[in-house]
C-alpha cells in the first residue's frame, strides 16, 4: 500500500459501528486521511475522539502502570511524558476504560 492511499476501511467505509480514538501526541498525514475519509462516509457509523496532552501509548496498560512505576523510580518524568503524554492517568485511564471495552 502506497504512503498516499488510504487504509481499505478508509476507501470503502463499515457498516459496523467505529469509534476512532486519538491522541493529539500520536498524529501523521496519513492517518488524519484515513480517519477524515471515515468520518464522511455516508452511512454515518463512525465517531472521532481524542485525547489531548496524550500519546499512542496511552491507550495500554502502561497508562494505567505509570504512576506505580514512577513512585518505584523505574520511570522518570520525562519517560512518562514520551510515553503516555502529560496527562493525568486519573483522567486518561477511566477516559479510556470508557470507550474501550474489556473482553
Amino acid at each position: 500500500m502506497g504512503q498516499g492511499e488510504l487504509f481499505p476501511i478508509a476507501r470503502h467505509g463499515t457498516d459496523w459501528p467505529m469509534l476512532l480514538l486519538g491522541t493529539d501526541g500520536f498524529r501523521n498525514a496519513r492517518f488524519d486521511r484515513c480517519w477524515s475519509a471515515m468520518l464522511a462516509h455516508p452511512q454515518g457509523r463512525t465517531r472521532r475522539i481524542q485525547l489531548d496532552n496524550a500519546t499512542h501509548w496511552v491507550s495500554t496498560d502502561y497508562a494505567a502502570m505509570a504512576s506505580g512505576l514512577r513512585a518505584t523510580g523505574l520511570m522518570t518524568v520525562d519517560d512518562r511524558i514520551k510515553l503516555i503524554g502529560a496527562i493525568d492517568p486519573a483522567i486518561s485511564v477511566p477516559g479510556v476504560r470508557g470507550h474501550v471495552p474489556l473482553p
